[in-house]
């Protein structure tokens, strides 16, 4: 079985009353309730799992909620994440490591607060955050559960944006300081602008990079971007500098 970090070391939340274990259920009876489907299907497994006695614990959280969605069908699954789909509009990302957990807390942070700071033209470049896992079992969010995107040709991004792909990836990562563009490169910016769409992309951009410590090199991927009906979209914003220093920069050898 595999071993997650601290997972099962972690206290139980304040909501569920030791004293009021419903002994003809499975799952503990909590004081909070959460509405959504989704939310709700996550929280038992999390309860139940917590109402075992502490050796019991050692299941994995992961395994248990990867099972719950074995049925729904796996999308992918990377170093830190494993996304399964929640219904034919929304898709679940589950941590399965504490990066996994870090990223699932950066994106939750992100979204939600560019919800609130962007307009109605520039939030259309984000997938909504429809729900994510607020019992504070564990540091970072054990799922959240996004809008679903289908996979963008970079011909679909070009008829969008205005501007090829690959000279989009020429100077996205320039994009943070627009100013230090060469000449060649600012005439790809200028035909960017120039463009609304690509206009509102510019200055999502920036935002992210200057606000929210997004390095923008990934997006030079089309992988990393999708679509959601007529609205191409950046699909995974997990990834913050400050994730990656902590869990994927090689840090150096010692010497002696």
């Amino acid at each position: 079985m595999k071993k997650l970090f601290n997972y099962f070391e972690a206290p139980l939340p304040d909501y569920i009353d030791r004293e009021r274990i419903d002994r003809t259920t499975k799952f503990s009876v909590v004081k909070k309730e959460i509405a959504d489907k989704t939310a709700i299907r996550i929280k038992k497994i999390l309860d139940k799992i917590y109402s075992k006695s502490a050796s019991a614990r050692k299941q994995s959280t992961v395994d248990a909620l990867e099972k719950l969605f074995a049925k729904d069908g796996q999308l992918g699954k990377g170093t830190a994440r494993t996304v399964f789909l929640g219904n034919k509009n929304t898709v679940i990302k589950i941590a399965h490591n504490e990066k996994g957990l870090a990223q699932n807390q950066a994106e939750t942070e992100i979204l939600d607060s560019m919800e609130i700071e962007l307009d109605a033209d520039k939030i259309q470049l984000l997938p909504k955050l429809v729900d994510y896992d607020r019992t504070s079992y564990f540091r970072g969010p054990v799922w959240l559960e996004l809008e679903k995107a289908q996979k963008v040709t970079p011909k679909e991004w070009e008829a969008k944006f205005g501007i090829n792909f690959k000279d989009f990836g020429k100077i996205v990562r320039q994009l943070d300081r627009p100013a230090r563009l060469d000449d060649d490169d600012k005439i790809i910016y200028d035909k960017l602008i120039k463009n609304e769409n690509g206009a509102n992309l510019a200055d999502v951009l920036y935002l992210l990079s200057n606000t929210y410590d997004v390095p923008l090199g990934d997006f030079d991927g089309i992988r990393n971007w999708g679509k959601i009906g007529n609205r191409v979209v950046m699909v995974d914003l997990g990834l913050t500098q400050d994730v990656y220093n902590s869990y994927y920069k090689r840090k150096p050898k010692p010497r002696w």
